[in-house]
């Protein structure tokens, strides 16, 4: 075992390959149909048909926190990427151009940054019908602005090393240097960013379908699972629980991987 992680890092990392494992079987077999409701088995308690049990409308919970699995963890990755994507053209861009490049980036990031992300999240979403796509939009239009600030900073760094100024002034062109010097250096970073980002993701999309403008049903996410359980949380507070608790472990290890990568490369 890599004793400069710890057994800590490597058990979020298992738990990590837990729910991607689940969330790739997910698409191909699940216990029962996860969107069909049977009225004749509302909220039975888990047995060895039902392993968790039943929800409101009969549908069984595990295959249902399969299917939430698949949609949240893919659309997290997904959204993050963009988002990182696009963070790092534009931080790239702002630190390695400066002058006019670094103020226009600069100036729509100071724009971005003076909204408040979560209202402008709702605002988005509720102006564009609830979709995949206004979801997407809507994250990476409030996100991308903290990964290009992060990035343009690394680039500044890496720019101002002598090696990198020799090479500039050698004649290089833009695209070598960055190719060669600059991305080299700022990879490990986005890829922490990016880890971190994704589990934000996943908690941003899950407050936005517990409040009706993310994943529509019947398409189940966590935060989807979490606002139909509300309605008998002191009833059956399992129905809460349950994707209470994936979102909190898969997030949670997340956050915790981005932290001890940041702290190994940065």
């Amino acid at each position: 075992m890599n004793h400069k992680f710890g057994f800590g890092f490597w058990a979020s990392v298992g738990i990590l390959f837990i729910f991607l494992a689940i969330s790739i079987v997910s698409c191909f077999w699940t216990p029962h149909d996860p969107m069909k409701v049977a009225i004749s088995n509302v909220l039975m308690e888990p047995s060895s048909e039902y392993l968790l049990g039943t929800d409101s409308l009969g549908r069984d919970i595990l295959s249902r926190l399969m299917l939430g699995s698949r949609i949240s963890i893919s659309f997290g990755i997904l959204a993050a990427f963009l988002t990182m994507t696009l963070g790092l053209i534009l931080g790239v861009a702002s630190g390695y151009f400066g002058g006019w490049v670094d103020y226009g980036i600069q100036s729509v990031v100071y724009l971005f940054q003076g909204i408040p992300g979560y209202a402008f999240m709702i605002a988005i979403t509720g102006i564009l019908e609830p979709s995949m796509f206004s979801l997407t939009l809507a994250v990476v239009i409030t996100s991308w602005t903290s990964f290009a600030q992060m990035i343009r900073g690394e680039v500044l760094a890496v720019k101002s090393k002598p090696y990198v100024k020799s090479v500039i002034v050698l004649g290089a062109t833009p695209f070598y240097c960055i190719r060669h010097y600059i991305m080299p250096t700022v990879i490990p970073l986005a890829l922490t960013l990016l880890m971190m980002r994704i589990s934000t993701t996943i908690l941003l999309v899950a407050s936005l379908s517990f409040i009706g403008l993310g994943i529509q049903p019947p398409l189940a996410d966590w935060g989807i699972m979490v606002q139909e359980g509300m309605t008998y949380y002191r009833t059956f507070p399992r129905l809460v629980y349950i994707p209470g608790i994936a979102i909190i472990l898969f997030c949670g290890c997340l956050n915790y991987i981005g932290e001890r990568l940041r702290g190994y490369y940065l």
